[in-house]
């Protein structure tokens, strides 16, 4: 009797769960049966909510603000552009040169990338040697200018140029759209405005400030341009932005030859005329670059020199009577100078002076040393057809073989290097 009503309530429980699609907690054996735990649900207040929301669009607004330059949309396409030509990889180091020869000059980089320009074209390498770039030019006498993403070849000498980046041609100035007076010398910003120093008639030379893309049917457009009458101009340096411009001169004073350095603020307008804001007497202007604090460095036969254009403040540094047998100048860090006790170039000292004027390194090698270059605080130097590494502190870290043809070093990173060879391009480990 028991035994019935047993199965008749086991039974009638089966067509209950049945019905209801759950499993009632009866169904289950003790040992199987667990208590759940519900955790304890967190309330957060509208207010709170809010807070944060409005936080959150604080910083991205900050952030974008701050990061204008480079959310144009201008640098947005390149850098799609450029991200798609890097896909895949090349062939690898070393690679053959592309044309009969490569001035060391000419031998840059291009942010990580290589930039190279040899007698007949322009070409930018990935680290895998891929060929984001090959184009051809027709310059006697090419000199690469690089700043950001941006190339400028132009011919010295001569009254042609063209403006590349990884992706395209921006611009060609060739035989059949010259410019007016043959070039002395060039620049360009990271954000792609050019200027071009230039022979002038009536005055000793002239520079011209060109926007980043000049209209097809406007080719002569020009943003600024000023005269000189005092010094004849062989070198010029934009900042980033290419706001503001650095222009070194020379001419004869008393029959001795004098150097001059001119400030130039775009946004105060076009100037009649001004005086040189810096004189270099008995001394040669070989480059100029703006570094990233805003200070210029002013690299000259005899000493160099750091100014602030904000205070005019000059800090030097004589090379007391050595020679100068090579120089790097990185924007980020500093100046790396390579000065010679002796005529034929050997047993070099290095200097390394920062962005701010301070000598942070000063050490004596035996080396006859042909290149520098840094990467944070990694110095190289090239001589003999090897790479001498160095913490900035002057602290020897290794020496690797580069190849006794080697004629110039570039650190993309603290650990390879890049070098130009007479026929190829390598690719070193600096770990080894």
């Amino acid at each position: 009797m028991a035994r019935n009503r047993f199965r008749e309530d086991k039974e009638a429980r089966r067509r209950a769960q049945k019905k209801r699609g759950a499993l009632s907690l009866e169904d289950l054996p003790l040992e199987d049966y667990r208590e759940e735990e519900i955790p304890p649900r967190v309330k957060v207040s509208r207010k709170w909510l809010r807070v944060s929301a409005i936080l959150l669009v604080c910083v991205i607004g900050m952030l974008c603000f701050v990061y204008r330059d480079n959310l144009s949309p201008e640098r947005v396409s390149a850098w799609v552009q450029d991200s798609l030509l890097g896909m895949g990889a090349g062939p690898g180091y070393p690679t053959p040169i592309v044309g009969s020869e490569v001035e060391a000059s000419n031998f840059q980089l291009m942010d990580k990338d290589l930039a190279v320009v040899s007698d007949t074209s322009f070409v930018s390498l990935n680290r895998t040697a891929k060929e984001l770039a090959n184009r051809q030019h027709s310059f006697g006498n090419p000199v690469l200018k690089v700043a950001g993403g941006n190339a400028l070849i132009y011919n010295q000498g001569g009254s042609t140029l063209q403006v590349e980046t990884r992706s395209r041609t921006v611009l060609k100035r060739d035989q059949e759209n010259t410019l007016e007076q043959r070039i002395l010398a060039a620049d360009i910003s990271d954000d792609g405005i050019y200027a071009v120093l230039t022979e002038a008639s009536g005055y000793l030379s002239e520079m011209t400030v060109y926007p980043k893309e000049i209209a097809v049917d406007k080719p002569d457009e020009y943003l600024y341009r000023y005269w000189f009458s005092d010094y004849y101009m062989n070198a010029i340096a934009l900042d980033a932005h290419g706001s503001r411009a650095a222009v070194g001169g020379l001419n004869a004073n008393n029959g001795q030859l004098e150097s001059a350095l001119y400030l130039f603020d775009f946004s105060s307008g076009t100037l009649e005329t001004k005086p040189a804001d810096f004189l270099f007497p008995d001394m040669l202007i070989l480059d100029i670059r703006f570094l990233s604090n805003g200070n210029i460095a002013v690299v000259c036969d005899q000493q160099l020199s750091i100014i602030n254009p904000a205070t005019m403040e000059k800090v030097d540094y004589s090379y007391n009577q050595r020679t100068l047998s090579c120089f790097s100048v990185n924007k980020e860090s500093g100046v790396i100078l390579a000065l010679s006790k002796s005529n034929d170039g050997r047993a070099c000292d290095v200097a390394y002076i920062d962005s701010s004027g301070a000598i942070k390194t000063e050490m004596s090698t035996p080396y006859k040393v042909v290149s520098v270059a840094q990467n944070g605080n990694t110095l190289a130097l090239l001589s003999d057809g090897s790479v001498y590494r160095y913490s900035a502190a002057g602290e020897p870290i290794s020496e690797n073989e580069a190849g006794l043809d080697a004629r110039k070093v570039l650190l993309p990173t603290a650990d390879e290097a890049y070098i130009l060879g007479i026929s190829e391009i390598r690719s070193i480990s600096l770990t080894k």
